[in-house]
């Protein structure tokens, strides 16, 4: 994946998602509580590299890289109307999250 950026306790992984591979960051201390970390335009999940270490002391970390971003895959065909949507990139997140065993 992006092994040139990963900071020391980041573990990354593909994560298929609504048709999409996205690429996610899973740090910080285990278990509960849970912070998800999501970047703005036109970033990546390597723009919290200076917050994990400090917010990981205290929660278990997920920072994806929204769809089209960094290495997450990016869908073409509606000239990005609805594919590139705030609700649809929500439910990547949503589904996400179901994916890697979070419910609530």
């Amino acid at each position: 994946m992006n092994g040139d950026l990963l900071q020391p306790g980041w573990r990354e992984r593909g994560v298929p998602v609504n048709g999409l591979n996205l690429h996610v960051v899973d740090a910080g201390r285990e278990g509960d509580p849970l912070l998800i970390l999501l970047h703005g335009f036109p970033e990546t999940n390597y723009a919290w590299r200076h917050q994990v270490p400090v917010l990981g002391e205290l929660f278990r970390i997920i920072a994806p890289d929204l769809r089209g971003y960094g290495w997450s895959a990016a869908p073409h065909g509606d000239g990005g109307k609805a594919l590139y949507s705030k609700r649809c990139m929500g439910e990547d997140i949503i589904t996400t999250m179901s994916a890697l065993g979070f419910n609530r």
